[in-house]
């Protein structure tokens, strides 16, 4: 970082704004770990035997008088990433940070490993302090001391998570509008707006009914006329879905889409297909390949449209309907708890999410179960957190002790507690 070739204005390889992007403002941040090192240093020389509640009253000062330097480093994140990416492009930038990786100082970490340890630090300190919790019985008045500094933690990463996430949306938003084309004839619809965000996009399978074919027809001719009637009749649409919009287009390349339809998202109404009713949708039935799990959308306009849509799998089907109409019924092969008697599952793995209805986990996060599908989902609630999502249930075990899972519980009250109390003074 300090580095004459990378440094601006002697540097010829980093522009001034490369240099912003990929470094923000991480010297804010070295400062700040350094002052909260020094003063938990004095703390371990007072005493070799740290007192929890010591420790998280010098961490809960530090965050809430300095930690605010971290939410400009994570909302720089996709930035970031994306200036690393272009620059590693280029030759001269490459060997120069080659050369300082080689650099024995270094343990061999490469930059990327650098810049993320920010990242990695903040989201790390809140999981350091609810391990505390569930390892150790301590007093009431100390595990409230705890809960009050997990939650000034927590209430730190939400604000740099939805500054992160609201960066990363507009910039989303400006790549969509650039591959989105709109027919000639129709109304041409912005995309990009402060109050605008995607929930959901991808691409699902349109059936229309199969229409009877001519009973007199050459058995050179069938085959070839059956396989054009279902190429026809089962058609790729994508779908983006935003909070208060729907558009539906049809890929033209990589890089590009046509608007065919779009409505307001209140307009739209979604409802399973079982095999029970299938044919008041499909009174021909359905074609025989790549037909599966079944639902209806349907755009309440002048029109009134309907589209009979396959997907993948029981869950996508599921996150699609609860995407286009939240609350709605739910399938009955799926099981469905109350929260204060649901199965709880600890993450043995990392689950990294990729879609906004996903929940990310780290290694020991503990989740109540809601609903579980038949496909391997899971949706739940993150205890440490209250954050919902769906995850794969691959990725954890199910805690079978029940004293266990009543102490999680408690431990989850506790922090809901905790919150109302913390957010009320936050108020006054």
């Amino acid at each position: 970082m300090e580095n004459p070739q990378l440094k601006p204005p002697g540097s010829s390889t980093l522009s001034k704004l490369d240099y912003q992007h990929l470094f923000s403002n991480v010297k804010n941040i070295i400062s700040v770990s350094n002052r909260l090192l020094q003063k938990l240093e004095l703390v371990w020389k007072q005493s070799v035997i740290l007192d929890a509640g010591v420790v998280c009253r010098v961490l809960k000062k530090v965050a809430k008088k300095h930690y605010h330097v971290y939410v400009p480093y994570l909302t720089n994140a996709a930035f970031q990433e994306r200036k690393l990416s272009e620059l590693k492009c280029k030759l001269e930038f490459q060997s120069i940070v080659t050369d300082l990786e080689d650099a024995p100082e270094v343990n061999g970490l490469k930059l990327q490993s650098f810049l993320v340890l920010p990242m990695q630090r903040i989201t790390r300190i809140p999981l350091l302090i609810y391990a505390v919790l569930q390892g150790i019985d301590l007093e009431e008045s100390v595990v409230d001391e705890i809960n009050d500094c997990l939650n000034t933690f927590q209430t730190l990463l939400n604000e740099c998570n939805e500054k992160a996430r609201q960066m990363e949306n507009l910039q989303q938003l400006n790549v969509l509008n650039s591959q989105l084309k709109f027919k000639k004839t129709s109304r041409t619809v912005p995309i990009v707006s402060q109050t605008r965000s995607l929930i959901k996009k991808g691409q699902l399978i349109q059936i229309k009914p199969i229409t009877k074919l001519p009973v007199q027809m050459p058995r050179r001719l069938l085959k070839t006329v059956q396989q054009r009637v279902l190429r026809e009749k089962l058609t790729a649409r994508h779908f983006f879905l935003f909070n208060d919009l729907l558009l539906i287009s049809k890929k033209k390349n990589d890089r590009s889409f046509e608007v065919i339809e779009y409505s307001e998202r209140r307009n739209i109404s979604a409802e399973i297909i079982d095999n029970r009713n299938v044919h008041n949708y499909l009174p021909s039935g359905t074609p025989s390949a790549g037909c599966n799990f079944l639902f209806c959308l349907v755009i309440l306009d002048e029109e009134n449209s309907e589209f009979i849509l396959s997907c993948d799998s029981e869950n996508e089907r599921m996150r699609w309907i609860e995407a286009f109409c939240p609350s709605s019924q739910n399938d009955e092969d799926e099981k469905v708890y109350e929260l204060n008697d649901c199965p709880q599952v600890q993450a043995v793995q990392k689950f990294l999410s990729e879609e906004p209805d996903e929940l990310g986990l780290e290694e020991s996060d503990i989740v109540n179960v809601l609903r579980k599908t038949q496909d391997g989902w899971y949706e739940g609630e993150r205890i440490r957190d209250g954050r919902r999502g769906w995850f794969l249930a691959s990725h954890t075990v199910e805690i079978e002790n029940a004293h266990r899972r009543a102490k999680n519980r408690r431990q989850r009250w506790r922090l809901l507690k905790q919150t109302e109390h913390f957010q009320e003074h936050s108020l006054t």
